[in-house]
């Protein structure tokens, strides 16, 4: 009496877990952002002698002020919860996110007009292409998009070929950076999850 089959066997290619592919997302995001950044913030750089003084102390003021923020807040959290390494995570946190945020208005100041007409023209095509997202987030967008490539613009027409090598080591740079700092963010999550549950255990 032979073996009776019910059909063939598919194979399930398991698919990832919800965690792991929203990491991917934030990773493929942060790479994007960052290699946007980069090309606008080397084509200023490289084209432009008088931005890099202005960045420079920019940069460096609004790192100092953001560390000190980052560091009383975790200063704080590490009390609560006995994390050693909360202050300084935090305090890296806070000057990384305050330089990058404070000096892209920097930017787009040194490349004026390009950069006022390229977030202007952004804007409405984000206004006017508005669908799944809500229509205040694509004008955003449009207008942050807009204004990165009237400074690129305005970076090309001081000097070309300086321009195009800018964008290529910045978003080089800029990708590169996009691509680690969400994965160290996580790990270092994870370490003071870890720490967490130890405590957790140790005291329950």
């Amino acid at each position: 009496m032979g073996a009776t089959s019910d059909g063939p066997v598919l194979q399930e290619h398991p698919t990832p877990p919800p965690r792991r592919r929203f990491l991917r997302k934030v990773v493929v995001v942060c790479a994007v952002v960052g290699g946007i950044y980069g090309a606008t913030l080397g084509s200023v750089l490289v084209t432009t002698a008088d931005a890099i003084a202005p960045i420079e102390i920019a940069a460096a003021v609004l790192a100092i002020l953001g560390g000190l923020f980052g560091s009383k807040i975790g200063l704080f959290v590490g009390i609560v919860n006995r994390f050693r390494f909360a202050k300084p995570f935090l305090a890296a946190v806070g000057a990384g996110i305050s330089a990058v945020a404070g000096v892209f208005p920097i930017i787009l100041v040194l490349a004026f007009p390009w950069s006022a007409l390229g977030a202007i023209a952004g804007w409405f095509v984000g206004r006017y292409n508005a669908r799944s997202w809500p229509r205040i987030v694509t004008e955003m967008l449009g207008a942050l998009l807009g204004g990165c490539l009237g400074t690129i613009i305005f970076s090309m027409e001081q000097n070309e070929v300086a321009a195009r090598v800018g964008v290529l080591w910045g978003m080089g740079i800029g990708v590169a950076v996009g691509l680690l700092l969400p994965l160290i963010f996580v790990k270092a999550l994870d370490s003071f999850a870890d720490q967490w549950m130890r405590m957790r255990d140790r005291n329950g």
